[in-house]
């Protein structure tokens, strides 16, 4: 089957495994963005308890491939009882997996800001808290607005490697496409095509952001 045809004759679900995933990335990518912080916040805390388990949340999100977290969680959870359907699975880990990766972006953007700005907060009375939450963390952001766009770009393919638990978003489209037309190549292709639309797309936006940010400042 021609490339056009088979795109054409499918149009309507393309458009519906588009959408799917990018709620997928979406959802999990905010969820990714909380845990991020908070984390990146336990890493900077004085205590030393919070320090070590931001730690070692980050050493086990990073050091773990994301197929076998996604396998782990869903398989041998189900197996523990694990209360969450294949959605709420997708969202879930990817979010803790990527929020590793924004708590450690976070970390190196807190780095970068200059040391005289921390110590101005705490002259004037603000507390750990409020130093990282109010003066620090807003200008940590505006530093790593392209590793966040980056992650967020990972996080948007990494939809994909959950076709293995049944979440039909683009990829397992793909497969059912091809299954279907007797075509594998040209589906995958047509697929391939979406995926670099929304990555370029990613990618400007994040641009726009990055100029944004860098006129306010």
């Amino acid at each position: 089957m021609a490339l056009f045809e088979l795109a054409s004759d499918n149009a309507d679900l393309l458009v519906a495994l588009t959408l799917e995933t990018l709620r997928l990335a979406v959802l999990s990518y905010a969820l990714a963005f909380v845990i991020g912080v908070v984390i990146a916040g336990m890493r900077l805390s004085p205590v030393p308890v919070l320090q070590r388990a931001g730690s070692l949340y980050t050493s086990f999100y990073r050091n773990l491939p994301l197929l076998v977290l996604a396998i782990l969680f869903w398989v041998g959870g189900g197996r523990a009882g694990w209360p969450f359907g294949r959605t709420d699975t997708v969202i879930l880990v990817l979010g803790m997996y990527t929020g590793a990766y924004i708590a450690e972006a976070l970390r190196s953007g807190v780095n970068a800001v200059p040391l005289g700005q921390a110590e101005a907060a705490r002259a004037i009375g603000l507390g750990f808290t409020g130093v990282v939450g109010r003066v620090v963390l807003p200008q940590a952001i505006r530093t790593v607005v392209p590793p966040l766009g980056n992650l967020w770009i990972a996080n948007l393919k990494n939809t994909s490697v959950f076709l293995v638990i049944g979440i039909n978003e683009l990829t397992r489209g793909a497969r059912n496409i091809g299954q279907a037309n007797a075509d594998f190549p040209s589906a995958f292709l047509v697929i391939g095509f979406i995926y670099i639309v929304l990555v370029y797309g990613s990618a400007q936006l994040f641009k726009l952001i990055e100029r944004r940010v860098e006129i306010a400042r």
